[in-house]
């Protein structure tokens, strides 16, 4: 049960970078619960809402929250978020590496394969 200045939940869709501002600024204060964003939309979907603004979103959320009874996530700690930062940016860097290598190949002026090289 929540206390009148403290809500049950606060629902919120994970969106990239969008949510980590959030989570970051509010965990461990309030009863914070992610959820995909794309389950959040195939939901309103099927009550007939094909509207997507932020107002019909929260209300859509706290909906959602409700019906399915969300408990708050567990809270994460700092050095935790540190490491999932540092997992996301290494895919990206390995993901931008793959990219690089696949486009040398193809590649047949001798300038623009000059540019791609690493250094």
């Amino acid at each position: 049960m929540a206390c009148a200045d403290r809500p049950a939940r606060v629902v919120y869709e994970a969106t990239g970078p969008y949510h980590a501002g959030l989570e970051k600024r509010f965990t461990g204060k309030l009863p914070l619960c992610k959820v995909n964003s794309l389950q959040a939309r195939r939901i309103a979907q099927s009550k007939g809402t094909r509207v997507k603004t932020d107002q019909v979103d929260a209300r859509m959320l706290a909906q959602m929250g409700a019906a399915r009874a969300l408990e708050p996530d567990r809270s994460v700690s700092q050095n935790m978020r540190y490491l999932k930062e540092l997992q996301v940016s290494r895919t990206a860097l390995v993901k931008d590496r793959t990219r690089l290598k696949n486009r040398l190949q193809t590649l047949t002026l001798a300038f623009a394969v000059r540019q791609a090289k690493p250094a």
